[in-house]
């Protein structure tokens, strides 16, 4: 049965609870990349290796696992944009509502069946529910870790399920990297309370050097409905916005709209300005945008505000007009809740993904938006936000 938010379900998930009282999380991460360190190159970088054309493209949808129509309603769009693509990266919560194996089959493997290329993923809070032990086994092959634990062997199904689907290459760890030439792309597992260790933030460090172009792809956005977000990940940001290592975009996942931030991190002549993506439409429940300040009144930090101007350096999806009218059409009892407490199975959905080319020595972005089954007749429809022409990003690497 598909996942429905309400406080049982969050409760049922007992590490959200846990977490906030005494997060784990980095110590069961420590010990998946310790176990990773014995069936690879202990002084791996946690490189994906795969090859790529000078020219290529990629799909990023975020927050997709719930398994019921606000999860397919995009499925048909996403296969016929993601055609010519050379691999997907799901950012965040990729099953809800606890990562568990056995929801694996509804929740990714049916829905994407016809999706022909590799599936990445970067896991979110509800992944880690289960301490990762679903998300490791299907995207990392993990298998020889549950041979050694005979109460996991209910998890041992991938077999069965990669009949339905399977990538020619399987991800080194729960965060890597993918290299290009022109790019190079950062996945960052930001567990349950959207932190990171000292190994990850000294890998990042790694991995942000070089001559390309970066692309960071991460479960906690730093910029999100008109806020400053998540103090806690400063050193992070302290990294995307020195200019030496040339970061262009950040997506991120968690919250459940498109929203886009071009933020410039200082006043200094070189810096230039980082692309901050909102991007969780991709299954869970829609979260209203109509409460997001006006651009003039947003609270961003040292980010300057004369330059972030409303529809040029900032939108949303579904827009603030859009999202009061979706919120008036639900029951009244509904209307007063949180999003995520009084949400509805029901059109319009407002589901959203982004597609990335490479060209040469530009990146272009393009977010597609769905709003219900009615509109996959029409899979030709235009992006909802697009970043081409004049507003393509260069790929010039660091300054």
């Amino acid at each position: 049965m598909a996942f429905t938010w309400s406080v049982r379900n969050l409760v049922l998930s007992r590490r959200h609870v846990l977490a906030k009282l005494r997060d784990t999380t980095n110590s069961k991460r420590k010990r998946w990349v310790q176990h990773h360190a014995l069936r690879r190159n202990p002084n791996d970088d946690f490189q994906l290796k795969r090859t790529l054309q000078p020219d290529f493209s990629f799909l990023v949808l975020g927050d997709t696992g719930e398994g019921d129509a606000s999860q397919w309603v995009l499925v048909k769009k996403v296969v016929h944009e993601g055609k010519s693509t050379a691999f997907m990266i799901i950012a965040s919560d990729v099953i809800y509502p606890a990562g568990r194996s056995k929801a694996y089959r509804e929740k990714f493997y049916l829905p994407y069946q016809d999706y022909d290329h590799d599936i990445y993923a970067i896991p979110g809070n509800h992944d880690w529910y289960d301490e990762l032990t679903g998300f490791m086994l299907h995207f990392c092959d993990a298998r020889s870790h549950f041979r050694n634990f005979p109460r996991l062997k209910w998890h041992m199904e991938p077999n069965d399920l990669r009949k339905i689907r399977q990538n020619e290459i399987f991800q080194p760890n729960m965060y890597f990297y993918i290299d290009h030439p022109k790019i190079r792309i950062v996945c960052l597992d930001t567990g349950i309370n959207h932190r990171i260790d000292g190994d990850q933030l000294d890998w990042l460090r790694t991995v942000s050097t070089g001559t390309q172009s970066k692309l960071l792809i991460t479960g906690s956005p730093f910029y999100v409905d008109g806020e400053r977000s998540k103090r806690h990940m400063d050193p992070v940001l302290k990294i995307v916005n020195d200019p030496s290592n040339g970061y262009i975009m950040v997506i991120a996942g968690n919250r459940h709209n498109f929203q886009a931030y071009r933020i410039t991190p200082s006043t200094e002549a070189e810096s230039k300005p980082v692309w901050h993506i909102v991007n969780g439409g991709g299954g869970a429940s829609r979260r209203s945008t109509h409460k997001i300040p006006k651009a003039d009144d947003m609270k961003l930090g040292n980010a300057s505000k004369a330059q972030l101007r409303e529809d040029t350096d900032f939108y949303c999806y579904p827009s603030s007009a859009d999202s009061k009218a979706a919120k008036r059409q639900e029951r009244l009892w509904r209307r007063v809740l949180p999003d995520a407490l009084g949400r509805s199975d029901r059109p319009p959905y407002y589901k959203s993904f982004m597609k990335l080319e490479v060209d040469g020595n530009q990146l272009r972005a393009y977010a597609y938006g769905v709003k219900d089954f009615t509109r996959q007749e029409d899979l030709r429809s235009e992006p909802i936000w697009r970043l081409e022409g004049a507003e393509a990003i260069s790929l010039s690497g660091p300054t």
